[in-house]
């Protein structure tokens, strides 16, 4: 990260943290965009995933998108025979972390994030096939 600062700074040699925000918080917009998804809130998750792609590549959003709902679906299948505790060094996320995560998933079904995960992959192929970047990735989260 500290690169990317660096280089997004240039020629500039002092830091602001304005700065700092437009390169290290986009991560923090993806996981906006899995909650109000999960949710029901397609419009705002389209509206977020909208913001996102004028600050980053389409497929760097795409990939934390796609590496995020697989850490959910394994957290979610995982706790159906697993504590906290034990999911957290399966997997290497903080056991607080899944605690929280665990919070939002109480009323997730398996299949809603299954079904997520495809759209993505299927997004991933379209765009990576010459399909409208923009459009493959909005319609995974319609």
């Amino acid at each position: 990260e500290l690169e990317k600062i660096k280089l997004s700074i240039y020629p500039k040699n002092k830091v602001t943290i304005q700065d700092i925000k437009s390169i290290c918080n986009p991560t923090e917009d993806v996981f906006k965009i899995i909650d109000f998804y999960l949710q029901n809130k397609r419009d705002v998750a389209l509206d977020e995933l909208r913001k996102l792609n004028e600050k980053q590549h389409i497929l760097i959003t795409l990939a934390t998108l796609v590496t995020n709902v697989k850490n959910l679906l394994s957290i979610k299948l995982l706790s159906e025979t697993m504590t906290p505790t034990q999911i957290s060094k399966e997997i290497g996320i903080h056991e607080y972390r899944i605690k929280l995560q665990l919070e939002k998933l109480e009323n997730i079904s398996v299949e809603k994030l299954v079904d997520l995960k495809n759209k993505l992959t299927e997004a991933e192929f379209e765009i990576k096939s010459g399909g409208l970047q923009e459009l493959s990735l909005e319609k995974a989260l319609i």
